[in-house]
Order: structure tokens, then sequence, then C-alpha cells
């Protein structure tokens, strides 16, 4: 019994074992092979090279179609364009899903751009309720004229049909695809909100999905302004075309500006000069300092049917919309491992020496305000907060642009790495910074692949996406703070790339295997979004024995980060087809950090011309490439000066163009034309060049800006009568010094007729901007001509010919020159002293005259001669100021005179009038008043008290008494009696009064005694006179003087008090002689 029952325990045992290991196995199978819904595919279009056609299949909840498109241009010299309109069965157009080769524009999805070839498709899940679309198509072909005097682009519509897409009219297809095909073609998703329509898409945050429904990033771009041209029979020509001065075989095109619906209108100027101002077509918000400036023009050149062709173009300081950099820096702990040194220092210290150089250079460029902003995320891991990233805010301010330089310089380097947080960060900094039309940069740099990433819980499978193919579209939002390894970390404490169980997106049922794919996920949403993401990678190599990805494996998850370079192939994998660098040596590092700068400052960077030589043309000798050199503009570097010209096919090509703040490049060559070719017309215009454009920065765009092409012809029997007008009205070493030119002289060529009498024939214009140089053509003739100015310039004399009149044979070797001279006069007046007749000997005033408008300044110091004349030549029209500069001492400076001059009636002289007079003026400098001081002295030459003076003059008459000094005011040239009528008691009064003479010219005259003492004369300040007058002491027992008042009272006094003593005497004599 116990054996049997222990047999049935065994039974049971293995058979739960069994169920076990089957439910186990059913889990691995189920999760490594996932179900598909069976698809189905219908074709819709199938001719004029377009293949078009639509899979449907039916999901849990919703119905998914595809739509595969594929095209290719049948003619050689065609480009095609496919436009997409998709409506729900309301007739809305639905929201349709991101496409980074397509755009939305008036509710159709466009191809950005023509091209020979295009394959694509679209993945559109929409609701259950959705069982209908309507799908619009249209196809443009763009087809380029190969003969040269038909260049013209030409646009047709080649496709225009319309489709219902719907669920039953599908043919059944299966599609099935190994889950871990990162290569599959299949491109399955997940019920995604960022395709599900028609609906507005709300905006979140682009920490918690970085690209769904974010308000997309456009830096303004340049807007081709395309030369116009008219064809007539055979010739074609610019439409709004200038000839050099003197040639009439060459027709150029005018130069614009991009925001201008016209053209400049300059219709002739001198190539024989260097000129770098006219005819250029300008780019960039601002006119005045354009991003880029343009021109291609012909000359006719010394050689018979030979021409020269010269090609401008001009860079700028940052493009005028603006550019935002985020610059991102790995700061994790491998930075500071010495087994990663590069020529003895870390990488950190590496690092921070170029990005200190970066943002010097970047201070050092001068730069418009505000059209740089740089803010930057220090990063490496966050699963311990002291290692979370750190956030440097954006800022125009170059001390915040250096704080970020310090905050990495002093961060400590430790932990993993976490990229995608790290690009999250700084996409969310660049959405906060505002004004989508900027551009929007993140400069990310670091020394390997990822090791940390935010879990990713929904998504489709993406091929695109390195590593796994997936695209993710939902992540746990309590793993992006921190991060996740996803794993447990292997030997040694480092987390690896490379996830070997694989981590499971539940929203795909697929495993992801590596760190790489969550990162490129992001960064595809940053890219989409119109950021632009630039990587520099360092020695970036396989270092963990644990670690399954190669080397290539990681250097490629780090360059398909970055943006790709739009002038690479499409189909191109390669890491030189990305704006991304992998540097192993110290120089590598500076070129590569020279390079992020190089991309935002220069507005041409690493640009290329493409110029085919016209058919009727053939190039004579080999084109050269110049640098034109200006004064202050920097000159440019030799790694950056532009490659040599390269011919092949009739086509030259100039290509590493890079040129910033105003500095500028001339390509040159000549080319004959061929009147012996096939075809060949006399008298026809034939364009010299194909279509020639400039790209400006093909790595980061597909920009491409039209030159004008210019137009030549056989040189006719004709003759070319060159007029110019000269002025003569240079002063002050400045030609037009008053300003008084014509903006625009009408000359008339004139032909005599049999009866004497003048017709004309031709008129000009000449203007500063032709250097008032124009010409008059005409056949070989016997004709007597002569060439005359319409109207006389006012304030200028009528011009002067150096030929009246000429034929053919007898004109001027220079041509025709008219002159004139602008009409000058002289003006006069007098200047003299107090007296109003007496001209200044010394001291001399002095005068300017500036011009009454604007304060011009004619003459800069005038001073009058020995007869006081004052006298002022080269007086031009107008109303000027007189104003003393330098009064003489002791003199009141005079009052401005105000000149006026005017034209004759005749107008063949000039009027002057000086205050409204028109004799000659006479003028004065009237004296300052005269102060007198009195200083009352002992006869120790110390101050004394007690005196009163009088002063008395014609006219003046004033007393003073207090004090020891005496002032008078307000003295005028004449003579003044200076008396001391009150003494001092015990001292000595003056005898005699005091005589004081102030002359017309200011000099003082005062008579010397042994008690007086003075001087005066005039000063800059006030004219003053000094006297000085002693009173002696009175010797003792000496009665007062006669005529003090003092000491008529004490003698007085004494008398009285003698006579009342003498009557007492008496008095008392008698009651003496009584009483005895």
């Amino acid at each position: 019994m116990i054996k049997e029952e222990s047999k049935k325990m065994k039974k049971k045992y293995w058979f739960i074992v069994g169920i076990f290991l089957l439910s186990y196995v059913w889990g691995v199978w189920s999760a490594v092979v996932p179900s598909y819904a069976s698809a189905t595919k219908t074709e819709l279009i199938q001719k004029d090279g377009l293949n078009l056609s639509y899979e449907y299949s039916a999901q849990e909840n919703t119905n998914r179609w595809r739509i595969l498109f594929s095209r290719k241009s049948e003619a050689e010299n065609s480009e095609q364009c496919l436009k997409l309109k998709i409506l729900d069965e309301k007739g809305q157009t639905i929201a349709y899903p991101v496409n980074e080769n397509m755009v939305v524009e008036e509710d159709w999805l466009v191809e950005k751009n023509y091209s020979a070839s295009f394959e694509d498709e679209l993945m559109i899940e929409l609701p259950k309720s959705t069982k209908k679309l309507h799908l619009l198509v249209q196809m443009y072909e763009r087809t380029t004229a190969k003969k040269q005097n038909k260049s013209s682009q030409k646009t047709i519509e080649k496709i225009n049909d319309s489709f219902e897409l719907t669920i039953q009219d599908a043919s059944v297809t299966t599609i099935e695809a190994n889950e871990n095909d990162s290569t599959s073609e299949e491109t399955e998703t997940l019920s995604s909100e960022e395709f599900i329509g028609p609906r507005e898409v709300t905006p979140v945050s682009a920490t918690t999905v970085p690209y769904n429904g974010l308000t997309r990033i456009t830096p303004k771009s340049y807007t081709n302004k395309e030369p116009d041209y008219t064809t007539v029979g055979e010739s074609i020509y610019p439409t709004h075309s200038w000839q050099p001065i003197g040639q009439t075989a060459v027709l150029n095109h005018q130069g614009g500006d991009e925001t201008s619906t016209t053209w400049d209108g300059l219709t002739s100027w001198d190539t024989s000069a260097n000129n770098y101002e006219n005819s250029y077509i300008n780019y960039g918000v601002a006119t005045k300092t354009p991003d880029i400036s343009l021109r291609k023009y012909a000359s006719e050149a010394a050689k018979a049917d030979e021409f020269t062709v010269r090609l401008n173009v001009r860079g700028n300081t940052i493009a005028k919309s603006g550019v935002d950099i985020c610059i991102v820096m790995d700061n994790s702990r491998s930075m500071i491992l010495t087994e990663g040194n590069i020529g003895g220092k870390t990488k950190k210290a590496l690092a921070d020496s170029a990005l200190q150089k970066l943002i010097d250079k970047f201070k050092a460029a001068e730069l418009d305000a505000g059209s740089l902003r740089i803010g930057g995320i220090i990063y490496s891991s966050s699963e311990d907060p002291k290692f979370a990233n750190q956030t440097i805010p954006m800022s125009e301010a170059e001390s915040d642009w250096q704080g970020l330089v310090n905050a990495y310089k002093n961060s400590t380097s430790n932990g993993n790495t976490y990229t995608q947080k790290a690009l999250m960060d700084a996409q969310s900094m660049l959405n906060a910074s505002g004004n989508p039309e900027r551009q929007k940069v993140i400069f990310l740099m670091t020394d390997g692949a990822p090791n940390y990433s935010v879990e990713p819980l929904e998504g489709y499978v993406a091929p695109s996406i390195y590593y796994d193919g997936m695209r993710f579209t939902k992540y746990n939002q309590n793993t992006i703070a921190t991060g996740s390894n996803l794993q447990g970390n292997p030997a040694g404490g480092f987390g690896i790339v490379y996830i070997p169980l694989g981590h499971r997106v539940t929203g795909i049922s697929r495993l992801m295997y590596s760190h790489l794919t969550p990162m490129n996920s992001t960064a595809a949403d940053i890219r989409e979004q119109g950021m632009e993401i630039h990587t520099i990678a360092i020695n970036v190599q396989k270092t963990l024995t644990s670690e399954v990805h190669t080397t290539a494996d990681l250097v490629k998850g780090l360059y398909r980060v970055a943006s790709k370079k739009a002038n690479t192939d499409e189909k191109s994998d390669n890491a030189s087809d990305y704006l991304f660098h992998n540097i192993s040596t110290t120089g590598e590092f500076e070129t590569s950090f020279e390079e992020w700068f190089n991309s935002v400052i220069y507005t041409v960077n690493k640009g290329k011309i493409t110029d085919p030589i016209g058919e009727m043309f053939e190039l004579v000798g080999t084109p050269k490439v110049t640098e034109v050199k200006k004064a202050d503009v920097p000159a440019i570097e030799a790694s950056k000066m532009a490659n040599d010209p390269v011919v092949s096919d009739k086509t030259i090509t100039v290509e590493n163009i890079n040129l910033y703040d105003q500095q500028e490049i001339q390509l040159e060559y000549t080319v004959r034309l061929k009147k012996e070719a096939d075809g060949y017309q006399s008298n026809t215009w034939y364009q010299l060049n194909g279509r020639t454009i400039l790209e400006p920065t093909p790595e980061k765009n597909n920009v491409a800006l039209d030159f004008g092409v210019p137009s030549a012809r056989e040189k006719e029997a004709e003759i070319q009568i060159p007029v110019e007008k000269k002025w003569v009205d240079k002063q002050q070493t400045l030609e037009d010094y008053w300003t008084l030119r014509a903006a625009s002289i009408n000359v008339s060529l004139q032909k005599k007729q049999v009866d004497g009498d003048w017709q004309s024939i031709s008129t000009k214009n000449l203007t500063g901007n032709n250097d008032w140089r124009g010409y008059f053509t005409v056949k070989k003739d016997d004709a007597i001509y002569r060439v005359v100015e319409e109207k006389r310039v006012t304030g200028y004399e009528k011009a002067s010919i150096n030929s009246e009149e000429f034929t053919v044979e007898t004109l001027p070797t220079e041509g025709i020159i008219l002159t004139n001279k602008l009409m000058l006069t002289e003006a006069s007046f007098y200047k003299y002293g107090n007296d109003g007749k007496t001209p200044f000997d010394k001291n001399l005033p002095t005068f300017k005259v500036i011009r009454k408008a604007d304060q011009k300044e004619l003459i800069a110091e005038l001073t009058p001669d020995s007869s006081g004349q004052v006298k002022i030549s080269n007086l031009p029209l107008g109303e000027f100021i007189i104003e003393e500069t330098n009064v003489p001492t002791g003199h009141v400076k005079m009052s401005e005179i105000e000149l006026k001059v005017t034209e004759n009636q005749a107008g063949t002289g000039l009027n002057v009038t000086m205050d409204g007079e028109v004799t000659s003026l006479v003028v004065t400098n009237k004296l300052k008043d005269f102060t007198l001081k009195v200083h009352k002295l002992d006869q120790n030459e110390k101050e004394l008290a007690g005196a009163s003076f009088r002063l008395e003059g014609t006219d003046y008459d004033e007393r003073v008494s207090s004090g020891t000094t005496f002032i008078f005011k307000g003295l005028r040239p004449g003579t003044y009696r200076l008396t001391e009528v009150g003494i001092p008691e015990g001292y000595k009064g003056l005898k005699d009064p005091v005589m004081i003479q102030i002359f017309d010219d200011g000099t003082v005259s005062i008579p010397t005694s042994p008690n007086v003492a003075g001087s005066g004369s005039v000063g800059t300040e006030k004219n003053l006179i000094t006297v000085k007058v002693k009173n002696q002491k009175q010797p003792s027992g000496i009665l007062p003087q006669t005529g003090s008042t003092k000491r008529i009272i004490v003698t007085r006094i004494a008398f009285g008090a003698f006579g009342i003593g003498s009557l007492l005497s008496i008095v008392y004599s008698v009651y003496r002689r009584k009483y005895r």
C-alpha cells in the first residue's frame, strides 16, 4: 500500500511539474511571438512613376490604415513633389502623423522638397467608429529646359485624383514579422494618442512626452527671390536689367531685397573700378545689414566676344531671427577616470578647456543684443539626489554664459549616464525660451552611451529608431526623475548599455534590449519638433567585458541622436552623414567645438556655389576665388577660405564657403561667345549660365538662393558716347561739403538738324548711385551732336562742357564732361573798440562762421585786419551765423550777426546781407564797467577806519563812508574826482582831490603823490581800479587842523570852560570882600 501511495504521489508530482513547465513555455512563447491582426492591401495608382497603395488592419479598439507611396521621375531633367490630403467621413481633415519628410500646408501633407525620387509611408490609426477615409492625391512635376536660351523652369500638374479608403474594398494580405528584427519594414503601432483623430492635440510637458502637440519650431528661413527673365524669339535676358557704363553687349540682373516685391531699379554703373555696394540680392530681416548678400554680373572683356563674369557672396553674424542654444555636458564619473585620459589629461579637463574657448569666441563675436541666448544642462544620472542634473537658465548675458563654464568646471563628476533625461531637460528649456522663429539648437557632449533611461510603456514599431526599432509615446512617470537601468548592475558597479534579458514594453508587447533606443526615440521627438542636435562623442569605446554592444554599436547609437546633414544621401547611414564628431585627440576637441561655433555664428557655413556655363559660351582659362578684403572686417581664416573652383561637365563648383561679419568672397572667370556654334543667331541675347545657386548652409537645410544670370550678345557697329557730371564744390577737403548737389541730373543728347535747330534724341538721368556717369549709344554717322544739361542746379554756375559740339570722329577720348562749379562770394564787416572807430591792435577778437541750419562750419577762426575789417570768403548759398569766439579782454561780447546768401535774379551770382543790411556792417566791443576800490591806510600801511570819500564824474556822484575799503561801481570811460570828505580823528586828511581818467582803450590814469598810489586795467573777469590813500598822524600839542568838525567842537568846549572859570573867580572874590 505504501509503495502504491508512493507511486501515486510521484505521478501527481510529475503531473504538476509538467503543467508548470507547459505554462512557462507558453508564457515565453507568448512574449517572444506576439499575435498580429491580418492586414488587407489595395493598389490605388501605378502611373507616371507613382505607386500608391494602402493596407488596412483591424485592431482591438481601432482601425489602422497604412498608406504606402513611392515615385520616380521618368525624365532626367525633371523633379516631382507629392501632396496628400486625408479626410474623415464628415469631410474633416484628420490629425496627420508626424513625418520628417513632409510638412502640413493648408490641410495638405506636402513633401518638403522637389526631388527625382521619393519613398515613404503613413500610419493612421483612428477609432473603430471611423470606417472610411477620403484620400486626395496631387503630384506636380518641375522641368528645367536643357537649351541655355530657354533655361526657365516649368511646373505642371501630373496627377490629381481622389480615392475612398474603405474596410470592405481591400483585398486581404497577411503581414508577419519577427519582433526583434529592427530592420523589418513593419510599422505596426500601439494605439497612440499621437495618431488618433480627427481632434486637436493638447500640448503636454516636454519631460512627460518629448513631442506630442508641442509648438513646432520653425526658424525663419530665406524665401528665394527668383530672378525674372524675358524671352523674345530666341533671346532671353533679365527683365529688370542693368548695363556697365559704356557697354551694350551685356545685360545683368538688378539687385533687390528678399522682403521686397520689386528690384532696385539701378540701370547702370561703372564696373571698371571695384564696387561692392551695387546690385546685390539681400536676404535677412534687416536689409541694411542682411544675413546674406549675393550678386552675379558680366562685363565686356578686352578681347572680342569675351566676357568677364564675377560672383560675390557676403555673410554676416547670426541670422536675424536669433539662436537659442542649450549646451548639454556629460558629467558622469567616467569623465575623470584616468584610463580614459587623452594626451595626459582627463576628458573632463579637456571639456572644461574647450567649453571655455567656445564661450570666449561667442563673447568676442560682438553680437547684436539678444541675437544669441545660451543655457546649459550638466548631467550624469539621478538615481542619487547628489547626481541630479544641474540647469543653467537660458540667458543673453555673457556673465551667465561664463557661469555655465564655471558651474561645469566646479561640479563633481559622478554617477552613470542618463542622456535621455538631459535631452528632455534641454528640450524643455528651449521650448520655454519662446519665439518659435528662433533657431533652437542642442549641443550634446558625452563620453559614452547611456546606461540609464526612462521606462517606456507604449509606442510603436519604427525601424528608423536605433537600436531596437521602437518609438515611444508614453513613459512611466515614476522613473523620469531618477531614470532606471532596467536591469541589475553587473560586477564592478557600473551599468551597461545593453539589456541582456530585455525590457518588455507592455504597450507593444516587445522586448527592448538597449538604452540606445529610448535615447534615440527622444532625440527623434526633438528633431521632429524642429530643433537641431549636434553631438560630440569623446573616445567612445566598449570598455566593460559584460557589455554586449560593440564599439560600432555605441558610436552608431550616438551619431543617430544628431541631426542628419541635409546634403547627404537619405539612404546613407554613416557617422559623417550627421552633425556628429567622435573625437580621440586633444586637437579634435578644439576642432569639434569650433564646428559648434561656426554652425551658430556663420550665416554662410560650408556653403556651395553651383554655376553651369551656358550652351553658347565656353570657359576661357581657370576660374579663381578670392577674398574681398575690407577695413574693419576680420580676415577669413585659411581653414575657412573657400576651396578652389572645380570645373566638371561645364559646371563650376565652389565649396567650403564660410562667411560672417561682412566677410566676402568673389568668384571670377572669363567666357567666350561661340559664334561658330550650330544654331547661333546674330543680334540675339544668350544667357551666359544656367541656373546659378548658392547653398548657404547645405548641411543644415536645403535652402538654395538664385543668382541673377546675365545675358550677352555680339558687339554691334555702334559707338558709345560717355557722359559724366563733375562737381567743383570741395571745401574742408570734402566733396559736396554743403550738400547742395541735386539728387539727380537730366542730360540730353541733341542732334543738329539741317535747318540748324537741335533735336533731343535721348535723355539720361545721372545720379550718385551711378557715379554721375552714363552713356548714349548712337550709330556711326557724320551727324553733329551736343550734350546739354536740362536745368541748372541751384547754387551752382551753369554747367561748362568740354566739347560744345562734336561728331563721332571728334568725340573727346574721355567722353563728354559737364562741370558744375559751386557759386561762391565774399562779405565783410568792421570791428572797432569802445569808441566805435578805433580798431584793435592787440588782443584781437576772433570769429567763426557756421551754417544756421546744421551748424556746419565755414571758417573756424577769423580776425580783423589793421583797419578793423573782417573778410569772409568762399560763401555759398545759404544762411549763416557769425559768432565772436574770442572777446578782447575787458570788453562785452558782440551779438551774433545773421548772414544770408541768395542768388541774384539772373542766377549768375550771389547777394549778401548781414542783419538785413546790404552795406558793410560796423560792430563794436563795448568796455565792461570799471569798479574803483579805495583802500584807507595809516602811515604804517595798516587799514584805517573813520574816513569818508566822494567820487564825482559825468553823470556820476557817489559817497561811501564805512569801513576801510570804499567801492564805487559802474564806471564808464571818462574823468572822475575823488575827495576825502571825512578824516579819521588824529590824522591829517587829503589836501587835494585825486583825478582818475578811464580811456576808451581801457587804460587808466591816476596821478601819484606821497599819500596816494593807484592803478587800473581791464581784466578777463572784471575791469578794476585800485587806489591807496594814506593819512599821516597829527603830532601831539598841535591844534586840530581847521576844517575838522571834531577839532572845532573841542576848541569851543575849551574856550567855554575858560570863560566859566574866569567868571566864578570874579564872583568868589566879590563875595569874600563883602563878608570879610
